[in-house]
């Protein structure tokens, strides 16, 4: 990892606390958090960032809301969209999973609504 710092709100509680995280002698440092969940979200912001890939898909009938079912690297997201746009859909059913492993992670792409 480049010694850079990151400036970002922590999503993980609703505070949304203002973190500042940058790597001092191999360590990464968070500042900023009021909890220990905003310094592992603080560390894996600068490591590896993570989300929730939430859409809409096409189908026959009109559109159906879909995530994925945990998070995914965020520099996968092109990819799965990617092949959420190939989807060509009839219907769909509530908890339906629509692609698994989408863009190569362990996470399935499912219907929600």
């Amino acid at each position: 990892m480049e010694n850079k710092t990151l400036k970002t709100t922590c999503i993980m509680c609703p505070l949304g606390c203002e973190l500042e995280i940058f790597e001092q002698n191999k360590n990464i440092i968070v500042k900023g958090n009021t909890c220990d969940r905003g310094k592992q979200y603080g560390e894996s912001e600068i490591t590896c960032p993570k989300r929730v890939l939430t859409t809409l898909v096409k189908t026959q009938t009109g559109v159906a809301s879909v995530k994925t079912t945990k998070p995914i690297d965020k520099n996968k997201i092109n990819q799965a969209m990617k092949e959420i746009e190939k989807l060509n859909l009839k219907t769909t059913k509530y908890g339906q999973i629509l692609i698994k492993n989408i863009a190569g992670t362990d996470a399935n792409l499912k219907v929600t609504r």
